[in-house]
């Protein structure tokens, strides 16, 4: 019976759910099948499809008793594993296996594959992504001041005693621009939360909207003009320019100024990364991970997240957002504003940061060169 007929089986067998394997050259498996009803009906009964070791073309199945044995070459550990069906991933426990399976169901199943060692090309990593190594034309840099308070609250969990309030903040635009750069706004007093989002809204649409403005480029100098005309290879990805990825000024399209010769597919993909509420406006916290984040997402207004749709109804945008775990996230974006963490970025903490800065500058106070920038 081929594979695709495995369904008609089950309908006509309304108490065994079918998981079907084949193995691979290289001493893995693959999910041929795996039955919607895996982890509803009585019996989920696992096969594995084998070539017939002589006849071309000629196939058989194997009943497969104990799934944790065909797969114990993978686990170091001597003793009996659990396997989820859906990505063939082995657990220690049931109740590992159980909080794993309740997330990889939602997904199609799905393999694990590595390069092929014969294959060199296979084993390198490259980076293509050469825009993301360009500077933002703004950002936004915050930082919370928060205080403990009381619980007074008799229903309280009372093992609770102080919830963390944020008590200021203080928001910061950086761009390289002179024209557009402001001083810090700071604020600390009551409702310091409901401030600091209508302070960052109202900032990222200013930035969006400085952005929406698309300035023609300033004419290039005699040496921009003959560094340009003499390069034969993109600045930003190296590769060679051809009749179908020609040469392109790339400019900066906030002050006009040409930056370098790109080819015409880095040309469009360092353009400014954009949403549906216009370009994207970084906010980078310190630690944004552990409260700060906290402070947002507890304190978050659907109002914030409302927008009217073309035919004049009024829905909300959802929250993207990259969890680390149930309780801490990475990076999430509200509109177009993306909070992010800046602490995995750096080799320390910031106060190490800082003071390590503070000492170069006093040991390096005669020689600007060797200061850190």
């Amino acid at each position: 019976m081929p594979v695709k007929d495995i369904v008609k089986f089950e309908n006509q067998n309304d108490q065994i759910a079918i998981h079907c394997i084949a193995a691979d050259k290289d001493r893995s498996f693959s999910i041929l099948y795996l039955s919607p009803h895996a982890h509803e009906r009585r019996h989920t009964i696992t096969l594995l499809l084998l070539d017939h070791p002589t006849i071309s073309g000629e196939k058989h199945y194997t009943y497969v008793k104990h799934l944790s044995r065909l797969t114990a070459d993978r686990s170091k550990d001597g003793g009996a594993s659990h396997v989820c069906l859906s990505c063939l991933q082995m657990f220690s426990c049931k109740r590992v296996l159980r909080d794993h399976e309740r997330l990889c169901r939602v997904h199609k199943p799905q393999q694990i594959t590595f390069p092929d060692p014969e294959k060199r090309e296979q084993c390198k990593l490259s980076f293509t992504r050469h825009q993301y190594e360009h500077d933002h034309d703004f950002y936004l840099v915050c930082d919370f001041e928060a205080y403990f308070t009381k619980i007074n609250d008799p229903l309280a969990d009372p093992s609770i005693v102080n919830r963390h309030e944020v008590a200021g903040f203080c928001l910061h635009r950086m761009t390289k621009h002179t024209d557009y750069q402001i001083e810090p706004k700071v604020y600390s007093g009551k409702r310091a939360i409901e401030s600091f989002f209508h302070v960052i809204f109202a900032e990222a649409e200013q930035i969006n909207q400085i952005m929406t403005v698309q300035r023609p480029m300033i004419a290039l100098s005699d040496a921009e003009r003959i560094a340009h005309d003499a390069a034969t290879a993109c600045h930003n990805c190296k590769a060679n320019f051809d009749t179908n990825n020609p040469k392109c000024r790339h400019y900066n399209h906030v002050s006009g100024r040409y930056l370098f010769p790109a080819c015409q597919y880095c040309n469009l993909a360092l353009k400014p990364r954009t949403c549906s509420d216009g370009y994207v406006c970084v906010c980078i916290f310190h630690n944004l991970k552990a409260n700060d984040s906290n402070f947002v997402l507890r304190n978050f207004d659907k109002k914030y997240a409302e927008y009217a749709t073309k035919h004049g109804t009024t829905t909300y945008r959802d929250i993207k957002a990259i969890p680390l775990n149930a309780e801490r996230t990475l990076q999430f974006q509200i509109r177009n504003i993306v909070f992010t963490e800046s602490y995995d970025f750096l080799g320390a903490s910031l106060d190490t940061v800082v003071t390590t800065l503070k000492k170069a500058v006093e040991t390096n106070s005669s020689r600007p060169d060797k200061i850190p920038r």
